[in-house]
């Protein structure tokens, strides 16, 4: 399967308000600040999208390997780099860190780090062209955990790369 297109989207907007009694409200905005890239597809850029939406139990966990994933062909993907991930979790919140074994460092200062999506939020890291990460066999795990002790965890997870 080609990758025909690949592309990130990302925008925030705010408007601010001010009483000023007994005068008219003041505004400010609306205001935004967003950014829009696509990838460069093909060759040695994005090659491989890895889109999966796992259901984890109270306390359990999921580790992803990208060095062996299903694409949605059922075709198996051996990713080499990653660009981008989305993490979307719902139901419970959604900790994400690099696996105990061959762990992916990538945006993680060490394999001790994780980051914590509350559940109704998101997570959106993308780098551009030439900025990506490299996987190999001692780098290539991320676990996704579910923090809560009665909550099930419903996580969307992409992730932008190249095989």
């Amino acid at each position: 399967m080609s990758v025909q297109f690949a592309q990130s989207s990302s925008s925030i907007s705010w408007q601010l308000t001010q009483d000023n009694s007994p005068f008219t409200q003041t505004y400010q905005g609306p205001d935004s600040a967003g950014n829009n890239f696509a990838w460069t597809t093909g060759g040695s850029n994005v090659t491989a999208v890895l889109a999966k939406q796992y259901t984890i139990a109270a306390s359990g966990s999921q580790t992803v390997d990208l060095l062996a994933q299903d694409n949605l062909l059922n075709l198996e993907d051996v990713f080499t780099r990653v660009y981008g991930i989305e993490v979307i979790p719902a139901g419970s919140d959604c900790v994400i860190s690099p696996a105990a074994d061959s762990p992916l460092i990538w945006f993680f200062g060490s394999p001790d780090d994780t980051v914590t999506v509350k559940a109704g939020g998101m997570f959106l890291l993308a780098n551009t062209d030439g900025n990506e990460d490299s996987v190999s066999p001692g780098a290539s795990k991320l676990t996704l955990t579910n923090p809560s002790t009665t909550a099930i965890l419903t996580v969307k997870l992409i992730i932008i790369g190249g095989i």
